[in-house]
């Protein structure tokens, strides 16, 4: 016997093929439209009058499977800093790169299958430059589709505010606080963080001040460069406030609400060193690269608690067809129902199929047996106001004759 060598891919996971970006694939010009640029955003176009942007993009678990990893009571939900991502994104593109405010509306379940169809708009300027700026969503593949406002604020020029530096690191002084098992124990209040979302490395505490140290794993470094600030980098630096003590009045998963005062002055780092300050149930970070240079701020951060309701409530009002649903209503009909009010309506009785027939076979004879029967009374001229009762047995409730 010959030794083969094996294939790499079924056992090493090792690829020959090249990775998918979402976003950055495919020409789109043709359709008059311009690549975003944008892992989380595929197309845009700059309005006629030259005063607005709006940025489109598709997002699934099968487009962007790492966003499988941000869970909440079950339903992965976009993380709150992407809505951020997106909207300091689109004010970039159109020359306003501060974000002064953005509150979330609501928050975005992605379904298990199918997409969301996602819009970020940046309106016109006012007299001061600053711009409105909103992402909506609807459900892919529906036509008329209405569309969740999730989130609105203000983008702007702005005047970047020097970062802090945070080159000592550890920052003297501080004391360091367990992290350990942090993750086994949030997942039991409602949280379901996968690998991605899991960055936290580290946490100091030094007075009212918390320090923290997140990284994206190993092989999601790479998408670091395609972000301005990753999500699941900023979403991690997040979680050292709960295992710093949590905010006063915040019970349960908390997700981000209202954002005020965020600049970036750096791109793309795949570490961040965070320095955290709580000031009456909200907080601000200073954000900083590996080496201690600054990546951005934030001014102010509120937090809400959710429940496990609210996000049904969410899934459901982005489901195209949330409002259907199946219910039989009795209706008694004696003990002859094909002869009962036979003045009023005329009466179909579906057969009952053979016993030892075949159950397929059978379903299919007697559906176009129906089929042809309705068809031919629809083609019959009769008054306006005739009913045709189709009477079955055996279908419902207890099914014995499909």
């Amino acid at each position: 016997a010959r030794r083969t060598d094996l294939p790499t891919y079924a056992f090493q996971h090792q690829h020959y093929w090249p990775e998918v970006v979402p976003g950055l694939n495919g020409d789109v010009t043709g359709f008059g439209l311009h690549n975003a640029e944008h892992p989380l955003l595929g197309a845009e176009v700059l309005l006629a009058d030259g005063d607005g942007l709006v940025l489109t993009s598709r997002l699934s678990l099968d487009s962007h499977p790492w966003l499988a990893d941000h869970a909440i009571f079950g339903s992965v939900l976009l993380p709150g800093t992407a809505f951020v991502e997106l909207a300091l994104h689109a004010g970039e593109r159109i020359g306003c790169g501060a974000l002064e405010e953005l509150t979330l509306q609501a928050p975005l379940v992605l379904p298990e299958r199918g997409a969301m169809m996602l819009q970020v708009v940046v309106g016109t300027a006012d007299a001061d430059g600053r711009r409105q700026v909103t992402v909506h969503s609807a459900p892919a593949g529906v036509e008329d589709g209405t569309w969740t406002l999730h989130a609105s604020g203000v983008v702007s020029a702005g005047t970047l505010v020097p970062g802090a530096e945070l080159a000592e690191w550890p920052p003297r002084d501080a004391e360091t606080v367990p992290v350990d098992g942090m993750y086994d124990s949030m997942t039991e209040i409602g949280y379901g963080y996968g690998p991605v979302f899991q960055g936290l490395r580290a946490v100091w505490r030094r007075g009212g001040e918390l320090f923290a140290e997140v990284a994206l794993p190993e092989d999601a470094v790479e998408q670091a460069g395609r972000f301005g600030l990753h999500p699941a980098l900023l979403d991690s630096a997040l979680h050292a406030i709960g295992v710093g003590g949590g905010l006063a009045g915040l019970e349960g998963p908390g997700l981000p609400f209202a954002w005020t005062g965020v600049s970036l002055f750096a791109v793309g780092s795949p570490v961040l060193r965070a320095r955290i300050t709580a000031t009456d149930g909200t907080v601000s970070l200073d954000l900083a690269d590996g080496t201690g240079s600054p990546v951005g701020r934030i001014g102010s951060l509120v937090l809400r608690p959710v429940t496990a309701q609210q996000l049904d409530g969410a899934a459901q009002s982005d489901s195209s067809d949330s409002l259907f649903r199946l219910e039989w209503t009795p209706v008694p009909t004696g003990s002859a129902p094909a002869a009962q009010d036979a003045a009023e309506f005329d009466v179909l009785v579906v057969p009952t199929a053979e016993a030892d027939a075949d159950v397929v076979s059978g379903v299919h004879a007697t559906v176009v047996d129906v089929l042809a029967q309705v068809q031919e009374w629809l083609a019959t001229d009769r008054d306006a106001s005739a009913r045709l009762v189709v009477v079955t047995c055996g279908a419902v409730g207890e099914v014995s004759d499909l």
